[in-house]
Protein backbone atom coordinates (compact mmCIF):
# COMPACT_ATOMS: atom_id res chain seq x y z
CA UNK A 1 0.00 0.00 0.00
CA UNK A 2 1.33 3.39 -0.98
CA UNK A 3 1.85 5.73 1.96
CA UNK A 4 -0.34 8.83 1.90
CA UNK A 5 0.91 12.24 2.98
CA UNK A 6 -1.86 13.35 5.33
CA UNK A 7 -2.54 16.75 6.87
CA UNK A 8 -4.67 16.62 10.04
CA UNK A 9 -6.16 20.09 10.01
CA UNK A 10 -8.03 22.34 12.43
CA UNK A 11 -8.92 25.33 10.19
CA UNK A 12 -8.47 29.03 10.96
CA UNK A 13 -11.47 31.27 11.53
CA UNK A 14 -12.57 34.82 12.22
CA UNK A 15 -13.60 33.61 15.69
CA UNK A 16 -11.91 31.20 18.06
CA UNK A 17 -13.70 27.95 17.29
CA UNK A 18 -13.37 24.73 19.20
CA UNK A 19 -14.21 21.75 17.03
CA UNK A 20 -13.94 18.20 18.36
CA UNK A 21 -15.82 15.00 19.19
CA UNK A 22 -18.36 16.13 16.56
CA UNK A 23 -19.01 19.39 18.46
CA UNK A 24 -18.22 22.97 17.54
CA UNK A 25 -18.77 26.41 18.94
CA UNK A 26 -17.04 29.69 19.59
CA UNK A 27 -15.29 29.91 22.93
CA UNK A 28 -16.56 32.28 25.59
CA UNK A 29 -12.98 32.93 26.64
CA UNK A 30 -9.66 33.01 24.81
CA UNK A 31 -8.92 29.34 25.39
CA UNK A 32 -8.48 26.15 23.40
CA UNK A 33 -7.71 22.48 23.77
CA UNK A 34 -6.33 19.62 21.64
CA UNK A 35 -8.96 18.43 19.10
CA UNK A 36 -9.82 14.89 20.15
CA UNK A 37 -10.86 13.72 16.67
CA UNK A 38 -7.44 14.52 15.24
CA UNK A 39 -5.67 13.10 18.29
CA UNK A 40 -7.35 9.73 17.73
CA UNK A 41 -6.57 9.78 14.02
CA UNK A 42 -2.91 10.60 14.68
CA UNK A 43 -2.60 7.27 16.49
CA UNK A 44 -4.53 5.30 13.89
CA UNK A 45 -2.52 6.72 10.97
CA UNK A 46 0.91 6.89 12.63
CA UNK A 47 3.45 4.53 11.05
CA UNK A 48 1.11 3.66 8.20
CA UNK A 49 1.02 7.07 6.54
CA UNK A 50 3.08 10.25 6.80
CA UNK A 51 1.30 12.76 9.04
CA UNK A 52 1.47 16.52 9.49
CA UNK A 53 -0.65 18.28 12.13
CA UNK A 54 -1.72 21.90 11.70
CA UNK A 55 -3.92 23.50 14.34
CA UNK A 56 -4.59 26.97 12.90
CA UNK A 57 -7.08 27.81 15.64
CA UNK A 58 -4.92 27.69 18.74
CA UNK A 59 -2.93 30.80 17.77
CA UNK A 60 -5.66 32.34 15.58
CA UNK A 61 -3.51 31.97 12.47
CA UNK A 62 -4.38 34.42 9.70
CA UNK A 63 -6.12 32.74 6.77
CA UNK A 64 -3.66 33.99 4.15
CA UNK A 65 -0.71 32.81 6.26
CA UNK A 66 -2.36 29.42 6.73
CA UNK A 67 -3.15 29.07 3.04
CA UNK A 68 0.43 29.86 2.06
CA UNK A 69 1.71 27.39 4.64
CA UNK A 70 -0.46 24.60 3.21
CA UNK A 71 0.46 25.59 -0.34
CA UNK A 72 4.09 24.75 0.46
CA UNK A 73 3.24 21.37 2.01
CA UNK A 74 3.80 18.12 0.16
CA UNK A 75 0.45 16.48 0.95
CA UNK A 76 -2.10 14.41 -0.98
CA UNK A 77 -4.76 14.03 1.73
CA UNK A 78 -6.49 16.58 3.97
CA UNK A 79 -8.59 15.58 6.99
CA UNK A 80 -10.26 18.64 8.49
CA UNK A 81 -12.60 19.42 11.39
CA UNK A 82 -15.76 21.47 11.05
CA UNK A 83 -19.12 21.98 12.77
CA UNK A 84 -22.36 23.92 12.84
CA UNK A 85 -20.72 27.08 14.18
CA UNK A 86 -17.93 27.23 11.62
CA UNK A 87 -19.07 25.35 8.50
CA UNK A 88 -19.50 28.44 6.31
CA UNK A 89 -15.97 29.64 7.00
CA UNK A 90 -14.44 26.17 6.94
CA UNK A 91 -16.01 25.14 3.65
CA UNK A 92 -14.95 28.36 1.94
CA UNK A 93 -11.38 27.98 3.18
CA UNK A 94 -11.05 24.30 2.26
CA UNK A 95 -12.41 25.08 -1.22
CA UNK A 96 -9.50 27.50 -1.65
CA UNK A 97 -7.07 24.77 -0.66
CA UNK A 98 -8.68 22.44 -3.19
CA UNK A 99 -8.34 25.08 -5.91
CA UNK A 100 -4.59 25.21 -5.24
CA UNK A 101 -4.14 21.44 -4.82
CA UNK A 102 -6.68 20.04 -7.28
CA UNK A 103 -5.84 16.37 -6.70
CA UNK A 104 -6.07 16.66 -2.93
CA UNK A 105 -8.26 14.02 -1.25
CA UNK A 106 -10.44 16.06 1.13
CA UNK A 107 -12.09 14.33 4.12
CA UNK A 108 -14.35 16.12 6.61
CA UNK A 109 -15.35 15.39 10.22
CA UNK A 110 -18.32 17.18 11.81
CA UNK A 111 -21.42 16.40 13.87
CA UNK A 112 -24.01 17.60 11.36
CA UNK A 113 -22.45 15.29 8.74
CA UNK A 114 -23.86 12.34 10.69
CA UNK A 115 -27.43 13.38 9.88
CA UNK A 116 -26.83 15.21 6.58
CA UNK A 117 -23.68 13.61 5.15
CA UNK A 118 -24.98 12.50 1.74
CA UNK A 119 -26.79 15.81 1.23
CA UNK A 120 -23.65 17.80 2.12
CA UNK A 121 -21.55 15.65 -0.23
CA UNK A 122 -24.00 16.28 -3.08
CA UNK A 123 -23.91 20.03 -2.48
CA UNK A 124 -20.13 20.32 -2.04
CA UNK A 125 -18.03 18.79 -4.78
CA UNK A 126 -14.76 19.67 -3.02
CA UNK A 127 -15.52 16.96 -0.44
CA UNK A 128 -14.21 13.50 -1.34
CA UNK A 129 -15.29 11.82 1.88
CA UNK A 130 -16.81 12.20 5.33
CA UNK A 131 -15.56 10.26 8.35
CA UNK A 132 -18.32 9.31 10.80
CA UNK A 133 -16.22 7.56 13.47
CA UNK A 134 -12.77 8.91 14.23
CA UNK A 135 -12.03 6.07 16.70
CA UNK A 136 -12.25 3.30 14.09
CA UNK A 137 -9.63 2.12 11.58
CA UNK A 138 -12.07 2.45 8.67
CA UNK A 139 -10.08 5.47 7.53
CA UNK A 140 -7.22 3.08 6.65
CA UNK A 141 -9.48 1.09 4.34
CA UNK A 142 -10.57 4.30 2.63
CA UNK A 143 -6.99 5.47 2.12
CA UNK A 144 -6.16 2.18 0.39
CA UNK A 145 -8.59 3.14 -2.39
CA UNK A 146 -12.05 1.65 -1.74
CA UNK A 147 -14.23 -0.10 -4.31
CA UNK A 148 -17.23 -0.86 -2.11
CA UNK A 149 -19.08 0.18 1.05
CA UNK A 150 -16.93 1.02 4.08
CA UNK A 151 -18.37 1.24 7.59
CA UNK A 152 -18.44 4.79 9.02
CA UNK A 153 -17.36 6.43 5.74
CA UNK A 154 -19.28 8.36 3.09
CA UNK A 155 -17.18 8.75 -0.04
CA UNK A 156 -17.30 9.86 -3.65
CA UNK A 157 -15.94 7.77 -6.53
CA UNK A 158 -16.64 8.47 -10.22
CA UNK A 159 -19.36 10.97 -9.26
CA UNK A 160 -21.20 8.31 -7.22
CA UNK A 161 -21.61 8.62 -3.46
CA UNK A 162 -21.40 5.54 -1.24
CA UNK A 163 -22.63 5.77 2.36
CA UNK A 164 -21.32 3.01 4.63
CA UNK A 165 -23.54 4.07 7.54
CA UNK A 166 -22.62 4.43 11.20
CA UNK A 167 -21.54 1.01 12.48
CA UNK A 168 -20.42 0.64 16.12
CA UNK A 169 -17.59 -1.72 17.14
CA UNK A 170 -18.47 -5.41 16.94
CA UNK A 171 -17.03 -6.10 20.40
CA UNK A 172 -18.06 -4.82 23.82
CA UNK A 173 -15.50 -2.04 23.82
CA UNK A 174 -13.43 -0.03 21.36
CA UNK A 175 -9.69 0.58 21.32
CA UNK A 176 -7.25 2.44 19.09
CA UNK A 177 -3.48 2.98 18.78
CA UNK A 178 -1.89 5.56 21.10
CA UNK A 179 -2.47 9.12 19.81
CA UNK A 180 0.67 11.11 19.09
CA UNK A 181 0.10 13.97 21.51
CA UNK A 182 3.56 15.38 20.90
CA UNK A 183 2.65 16.22 17.29
CA UNK A 184 0.17 18.83 18.53
CA UNK A 185 1.06 22.29 19.94
CA UNK A 186 0.40 21.03 23.48
CA UNK A 187 2.17 23.91 25.23
CA UNK A 188 -0.12 26.49 23.60
CA UNK A 189 -3.49 25.09 24.70
CA UNK A 190 -5.05 26.91 27.68
CA UNK A 191 -8.16 26.41 29.82
CA UNK A 192 -9.31 28.18 33.02
CA UNK A 193 -9.78 24.89 34.89
CA UNK A 194 -6.28 23.65 34.08
CA UNK A 195 -3.61 24.27 36.70
CA UNK A 196 -0.70 22.19 35.39
CA UNK A 197 0.13 23.22 31.85
CA UNK A 198 0.75 21.60 29.47
CA UNK A 199 -2.32 19.37 29.47
CA UNK A 200 -3.93 17.12 26.92
CA UNK A 201 -7.22 15.35 26.16
CA UNK A 202 -8.13 11.69 26.34
CA UNK A 203 -11.25 9.70 25.43
CA UNK A 204 -12.86 6.93 27.50
CA UNK A 205 -16.23 6.65 25.76
CA UNK A 206 -18.12 8.06 22.80
CA UNK A 207 -21.81 8.88 22.53
CA UNK A 208 -24.45 9.22 25.24
CA UNK A 209 -27.42 7.23 26.54
CA UNK A 210 -29.28 10.28 27.88
CA UNK A 211 -32.19 11.69 25.87
CA UNK A 212 -32.06 15.45 26.44
CA UNK A 213 -34.27 17.06 23.78
CA UNK A 214 -32.05 20.10 23.24
CA UNK A 215 -28.85 18.11 22.67
CA UNK A 216 -27.70 16.78 19.27
CA UNK A 217 -26.19 13.81 21.12
CA UNK A 218 -29.34 13.09 23.14
CA UNK A 219 -32.71 12.13 21.70
CA UNK A 220 -32.32 10.96 18.10
CA UNK A 221 -28.51 10.96 18.19
CA UNK A 222 -26.73 9.16 15.36
CA UNK A 223 -23.76 8.33 17.61
CA UNK A 224 -24.12 4.97 19.39
CA UNK A 225 -22.79 4.84 22.95
CA UNK A 226 -19.57 2.82 23.12
CA UNK A 227 -16.90 2.66 25.79
CA UNK A 228 -13.16 2.17 25.58
CA UNK A 229 -11.12 -0.75 26.81
CA UNK A 230 -9.57 0.14 30.17
CA UNK A 231 -6.12 -1.28 29.44
CA UNK A 232 -6.00 0.52 26.08
CA UNK A 233 -6.75 3.74 27.98
CA UNK A 234 -4.06 2.97 30.58
CA UNK A 235 -1.48 2.45 27.82
CA UNK A 236 -2.25 5.90 26.45
CA UNK A 237 -1.94 7.36 29.95
CA UNK A 238 1.51 5.79 30.30
CA UNK A 239 2.53 7.44 27.05
CA UNK A 240 1.12 10.82 28.13
CA UNK A 241 3.04 10.53 31.41
CA UNK A 242 6.25 9.79 29.50
CA UNK A 243 5.81 13.14 27.72
CA UNK A 244 5.91 14.98 31.04
CA UNK A 245 2.18 15.83 30.99
CA UNK A 246 0.51 15.68 34.41
CA UNK A 247 -2.99 16.98 33.71
CA UNK A 248 -5.61 15.39 31.44
CA UNK A 249 -9.14 16.19 30.38
CA UNK A 250 -11.60 13.44 29.45
CA UNK A 251 -13.66 14.36 26.38
CA UNK A 252 -16.53 11.93 27.08
CA UNK A 253 -20.10 13.28 26.95
CA UNK A 254 -20.30 11.72 30.42
CA UNK A 255 -17.47 9.71 31.93
CA UNK A 256 -19.77 8.04 34.48
CA UNK A 257 -22.38 6.35 32.25
CA UNK A 258 -20.64 2.98 32.56
CA UNK A 259 -19.97 2.88 36.28
CA UNK A 260 -18.13 -0.51 36.42
CA UNK A 261 -15.77 0.58 33.64
CA UNK A 262 -15.08 3.90 35.37
CA UNK A 263 -14.45 2.12 38.68
CA UNK A 264 -11.94 -0.20 37.01
CA UNK A 265 -10.20 2.74 35.33
CA UNK A 266 -9.89 4.70 38.58
CA UNK A 267 -8.50 1.66 40.40
CA UNK A 268 -5.94 1.10 37.63
CA UNK A 269 -4.92 4.77 37.69
CA UNK A 270 -4.33 4.52 41.44
CA UNK A 271 -2.44 1.24 41.00
CA UNK A 272 -0.18 2.78 38.34
CA UNK A 273 0.49 5.80 40.59
CA UNK A 274 0.06 8.20 37.68
CA UNK A 275 -0.78 11.12 39.99
CA UNK A 276 -2.61 12.81 37.14
CA UNK A 277 -4.92 15.71 37.84
CA UNK A 278 -7.98 15.13 35.67
CA UNK A 279 -11.29 16.68 34.63
CA UNK A 280 -14.44 15.24 33.04
CA UNK A 281 -18.11 15.68 32.28
CA UNK A 282 -20.54 13.72 34.43
CA UNK A 283 -24.21 13.60 35.44
CA UNK A 284 -25.50 14.03 38.99
CA UNK A 285 -27.59 10.84 38.81
CA UNK A 286 -24.59 8.74 37.74
CA UNK A 287 -22.35 9.43 40.74
CA UNK A 288 -22.61 9.17 44.51
CA UNK A 289 -20.27 9.79 47.45
CA UNK A 290 -18.58 6.39 47.09
CA UNK A 291 -17.81 6.77 43.38
CA UNK A 292 -16.81 10.40 43.79
CA UNK A 293 -14.39 9.44 46.57
CA UNK A 294 -12.72 6.89 44.28
CA UNK A 295 -12.57 9.41 41.45
CA UNK A 296 -10.97 11.94 43.79
CA UNK A 297 -8.39 9.39 44.92
CA UNK A 298 -7.46 8.67 41.29
CA UNK A 299 -6.80 12.37 40.66
CA UNK A 300 -10.17 13.92 39.77
CA UNK A 301 -9.89 17.68 40.23
CA UNK A 302 -12.95 19.06 38.40
CA UNK A 303 -16.30 17.62 37.29
CA UNK A 304 -18.49 19.39 34.76
CA UNK A 305 -22.26 18.87 35.13
CA UNK A 306 -25.12 19.75 32.82
CA UNK A 307 -27.36 21.49 35.35
CA UNK A 308 -29.06 23.44 32.54
CA UNK A 309 -31.93 25.00 34.50
CA UNK A 310 -33.11 26.10 37.93
CA UNK A 311 -36.77 25.37 37.18
CA UNK A 312 -37.82 21.75 37.74
CA UNK A 313 -40.66 22.12 35.23
CA UNK A 314 -38.18 22.92 32.46
CA UNK A 315 -35.83 20.10 33.45
CA UNK A 316 -38.71 17.64 33.20
CA UNK A 317 -39.92 19.12 29.89
CA UNK A 318 -36.53 18.48 28.27
CA UNK A 319 -36.04 14.97 29.70
CA UNK A 320 -32.96 15.81 31.79
CA UNK A 321 -33.84 13.09 34.28
CA UNK A 322 -32.48 15.06 37.24
CA UNK A 323 -33.94 17.02 40.14
CA UNK A 324 -32.83 20.26 41.78
CA UNK A 325 -32.41 18.40 45.07
CA UNK A 326 -30.09 15.83 43.50
CA UNK A 327 -28.05 18.60 41.90
CA UNK A 328 -27.61 20.38 45.23
CA UNK A 329 -26.73 17.11 46.99
CA UNK A 330 -24.01 16.10 44.50
CA UNK A 331 -22.52 19.60 44.39
CA UNK A 332 -22.41 19.47 48.18
CA UNK A 333 -20.59 16.12 48.11
CA UNK A 334 -18.09 17.49 45.59
CA UNK A 335 -17.45 20.48 47.82
CA UNK A 336 -16.94 18.15 50.79
CA UNK A 337 -14.43 16.04 48.81
CA UNK A 338 -12.75 19.15 47.38
CA UNK A 339 -13.66 18.31 43.81
CA UNK A 340 -14.19 21.51 41.84
CA UNK A 341 -17.43 21.83 39.89
CA UNK A 342 -18.39 23.49 36.63
CA UNK A 343 -22.11 23.94 36.02
CA UNK A 344 -23.50 24.32 32.50
CA UNK A 345 -26.69 26.40 32.22
CA UNK A 346 -28.94 27.03 29.21
CA UNK A 347 -30.76 30.34 29.06
CA UNK A 348 -34.26 30.57 27.53
CA UNK A 349 -35.26 27.09 26.46
CA UNK A 350 -38.66 27.10 24.72
CA UNK A 351 -41.32 27.04 27.40
CA UNK A 352 -39.43 29.46 29.61
CA UNK A 353 -40.38 32.99 30.50
CA UNK A 354 -38.40 35.68 32.28
CA UNK A 355 -39.40 34.33 35.68
CA UNK A 356 -38.07 30.82 34.98
CA UNK A 357 -34.79 32.22 33.60
CA UNK A 358 -34.42 34.25 36.78
CA UNK A 359 -34.88 31.01 38.73
CA UNK A 360 -31.88 29.60 36.85
CA UNK A 361 -29.80 32.70 37.62
CA UNK A 362 -30.73 32.53 41.31
CA UNK A 363 -30.06 28.78 41.38
CA UNK A 364 -26.60 29.25 39.88
CA UNK A 365 -25.71 31.63 42.69
CA UNK A 366 -27.20 29.33 45.34
CA UNK A 367 -25.30 26.36 43.91
CA UNK A 368 -22.10 28.45 43.75
CA UNK A 369 -20.02 26.14 41.51
CA UNK A 370 -16.34 26.89 41.06
CA UNK A 371 -16.96 27.59 37.38
CA UNK A 372 -20.08 28.22 35.32
CA UNK A 373 -21.04 28.36 31.67
CA UNK A 374 -24.15 30.20 30.47
CA UNK A 375 -25.31 29.45 26.92
CA UNK A 376 -28.36 30.56 24.98
CA UNK A 377 -30.71 27.83 23.76
CA UNK A 378 -29.55 26.85 20.27
CA UNK A 379 -31.64 24.80 17.79
CA UNK A 380 -29.02 22.25 16.77
CA UNK A 381 -29.53 20.03 13.73
CA UNK A 382 -31.15 16.72 14.64
CA UNK A 383 -32.74 17.83 17.93
CA UNK A 384 -36.39 17.74 18.88
CA UNK A 385 -36.04 21.38 19.89
CA UNK A 386 -35.01 22.40 16.35
CA UNK A 387 -37.97 20.57 14.85
CA UNK A 388 -40.35 22.42 17.18
CA UNK A 389 -38.63 25.76 16.51
CA UNK A 390 -39.09 25.38 12.75
CA UNK A 391 -42.71 24.24 13.08
CA UNK A 392 -43.57 27.21 15.28
CA UNK A 393 -41.57 29.81 13.36
CA UNK A 394 -39.16 30.61 16.18
CA UNK A 395 -36.03 30.47 14.03
CA UNK A 396 -34.96 33.58 12.16
CA UNK A 397 -35.87 33.10 8.49
CA UNK A 398 -32.22 33.63 7.57
CA UNK A 399 -31.31 30.46 9.46
CA UNK A 400 -34.39 28.25 9.00
CA UNK A 401 -32.71 26.16 6.29
CA UNK A 402 -29.22 26.74 7.59
CA UNK A 403 -27.22 24.41 9.78
CA UNK A 404 -25.74 27.29 11.77
CA UNK A 405 -26.12 27.14 15.56
CA UNK A 406 -23.86 28.51 18.26
CA UNK A 407 -24.90 28.65 21.90
CA UNK A 408 -22.18 31.23 22.65
CA UNK A 409 -23.43 33.81 20.17
CA UNK A 410 -26.44 36.10 19.84
CA UNK A 411 -29.53 33.86 19.59
CA UNK A 412 -31.02 32.90 16.22
CA UNK A 413 -34.18 31.59 17.92
CA UNK A 414 -36.96 33.30 19.82
CA UNK A 415 -39.78 31.51 21.64
CA UNK A 416 -43.45 32.11 22.34
CA UNK A 417 -42.55 34.05 25.48
CA UNK A 418 -39.13 35.58 24.84
CA UNK A 419 -37.72 37.62 21.96
CA UNK A 420 -34.10 37.23 20.87
CA UNK A 421 -33.32 40.60 22.45
CA UNK A 422 -34.82 39.50 25.78
CA UNK A 423 -32.89 36.23 25.65
CA UNK A 424 -29.58 38.04 25.10
CA UNK A 425 -30.27 40.48 27.93
CA UNK A 426 -31.12 37.62 30.29
CA UNK A 427 -27.97 35.74 29.30
CA UNK A 428 -25.87 38.83 30.01
CA UNK A 429 -27.70 39.31 33.29
CA UNK A 430 -26.75 35.75 34.28
CA UNK A 431 -23.09 36.35 33.40
CA UNK A 432 -23.03 39.67 35.26
CA UNK A 433 -24.75 38.41 38.43
CA UNK A 434 -22.72 35.21 38.68
CA UNK A 435 -19.20 36.18 37.64
CA UNK A 436 -19.01 39.73 38.93
CA UNK A 437 -19.96 38.97 42.51
CA UNK A 438 -17.17 40.18 44.84
CA UNK A 439 -17.13 36.79 46.56
CA UNK A 440 -16.63 34.96 43.27
CA UNK A 441 -13.89 37.33 42.07
CA UNK A 442 -12.10 36.89 45.40
CA UNK A 443 -12.38 33.09 45.14
CA UNK A 444 -10.85 33.09 41.66
CA UNK A 445 -8.08 35.48 42.76
CA UNK A 446 -7.15 33.37 45.79
CA UNK A 447 -6.75 30.28 43.60
CA UNK A 448 -4.25 31.84 41.21
CA UNK A 449 -0.98 29.93 41.58
CA UNK A 450 1.15 31.21 38.70
CA UNK A 451 1.61 34.01 36.21
CA UNK A 452 0.35 31.67 33.48
CA UNK A 453 -2.81 31.03 35.49
CA UNK A 454 -3.28 34.76 36.09
CA UNK A 455 -3.02 35.48 32.34
CA UNK A 456 -5.59 32.77 31.48
CA UNK A 457 -8.04 34.03 34.14
CA UNK A 458 -7.58 37.65 33.05
CA UNK A 459 -8.28 36.75 29.42
CA UNK A 460 -11.43 34.90 30.45
CA UNK A 461 -12.65 37.92 32.40
CA UNK A 462 -12.02 40.26 29.47
CA UNK A 463 -13.77 37.87 27.09
CA UNK A 464 -16.81 37.65 29.36
CA UNK A 465 -17.20 41.41 29.09
CA UNK A 466 -16.59 41.45 25.33
CA UNK A 467 -19.04 38.60 24.69
CA UNK A 468 -21.83 40.50 26.42
CA UNK A 469 -21.95 42.82 23.41
CA UNK A 470 -24.64 42.10 20.89
CA UNK A 471 -23.38 40.07 17.95
CA UNK A 472 -24.44 41.21 14.49
CA UNK A 473 -25.16 38.73 11.73
CA UNK A 474 -24.71 39.88 8.15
Amino acid sequence: MKKRKVLLFNPPGAKRYNRDTFCSGTTKGKYSWPPQDLLCLSGILYGKHDIIVLDATVDMMAKDVCLNKIKEMDIDTLIFLTGVASWKEDSEFVKKIKEIKKDLDVIGIGGFFLAMGTKIMNENQFLNAILMDFTSNNILTYLEGPTGKIDNIIYRRNNEITNGGIVPPSGITFAYPIPRHEMFPITRYKLPIIKKHPFTNILFSLGCVNKCKFCPYGEGSKIPYTFRDVENTIEEMKYIKSLGINEIRFMDYSISINKPNLKKLCERMIEEKFNFTWHALSKVTEVDEESLSLMKKSGCKTLLFGVENGDQRILDMYAKGITLERIKYIFGVCKKLKIDTLAHFIIALPGEDEASVNKTIDFSIELDPDYANFSVAAPYVGTAMRKEAIEKGWIDKRFENDIFSDAAQYPIMETEKLTKEQVWKLKNKAVRKFFFRPSYILKRFIRIRSLDDFIVQAKVGISLIQNMKKAVFK
